[in-house]
């Protein structure tokens, strides 16, 4: 089984791709570490938030709501940020870093709840029909597997909204000026097609959640998306299969921030 996160890998080099599916090499490199920080920031942040807004009341002022939506919240940040895989490996100013950047984030998303949740009181809503309206169902690391294609993945969310399923892949580097990046485009295409086996639900469109600008950006499955998805699964389903070593094109900017590049030829150099 193949999985749905391997085609990123690919993309930015199909050498890093071999060395980590075929050859087994495991690195617990900073920006791995940081990305799972930033998911366990921002799945806490949200979980905190919808229960806290259960415990709204019409008679809440706004500083009241204000303060009860961000209980909770710096606690959780310290919380996080303390644990041992993160204190050991990644450098402490790049944690502090990361942590400020979110909890401005944090604090902003937590300002405009504030005023959606009044605006919804007075119109009598009760605090746990704003949570659900707030935050729609969705699930959480949904892990999904196709022993007809052998493909397999955990996606971010899958956010639900009438009836219609759409996945959401949360990134933690930065957009291209335009629309997103490939791999992340395929990723959330091979997810597209992951669910639509699952749920038997035609899936059309996916979004990019890309934390370090707080922009969502949409990703339209089309057809010439999942044609380019199943070219790209199939050279690297030959790649892992066959054990070929593929070809790359060194590029110094890729190459000197990969965790693979002690193990790399280019790496070397």
């Amino acid at each position: 089984m193949i999985s749905a996160s391997s085609m990123s890998d690919f993309l930015y080099c199909p050498l890093k791709a071999y060395l980590k599916y075929v050859q087994g090499y495991e690195v617990s490199s900073e920006p791995l570490l940081i990305g799972k920080l930033t998911h366990e920031l921002l799945r806490g942040f949200n979980e905190i938030t919808k229960r806290n807004l259960w415990s709204l009341d019409e008679n809440m002022t706004l500083d009241e709501i204000s303060r009860n939506l961000w209980e909770d919240v710096p606690s959780l940040i310290k919380k996080t940020v303390n644990k041992k895989d993160y204190k050991d490996i990644v450098d402490r100013e790049r944690i502090e870093e990361i942590c400020e950047r979110l909890e401005d984030q944090f604090r902003l998303d937590s300002f405009l709840l504030v005023f959606k949740s009044r605006k919804m009181l007075n119109m009598g809503m009760s605090g746990d029909e704003i949570a659900d309206t707030l935050f729609p169902p969705s699930m959480v690391e949904f892990r999904m597997e196709s022993r007809s294609i052998g493909l397999r993945g955990k996606v971010d969310r899958i956010e639900i909204e009438e009836g219609v399923y759409f996945p959401v892949e949360i990134k933690t580097g930065s957009p291209p000026v335009k629309g997103v990046w490939k791999s992340h485009a395929l990723q959330l295409t091979a997810y597209a097609i992951l669910m639509e086996e699952t749920f038997q639900k035609e899936v059309m469109v996916g979004f990019v959640d890309y934390v370090q600008v707080g922009e969502r950006k949409p990703v339209i499955i089309s057809q010439e998306l999942r044609e380019e998805f199943y070219h790209t699964f199939n050279e690297l389903e030959s790649m892992i299969l066959e054990g070929y070593v593929p070809e790359a094109s060194p590029s110094s900017r890729k190459c000197n921030k990969c965790e693979f590049s002690e193990f790399c030829e280019y790496g070397e150099s």
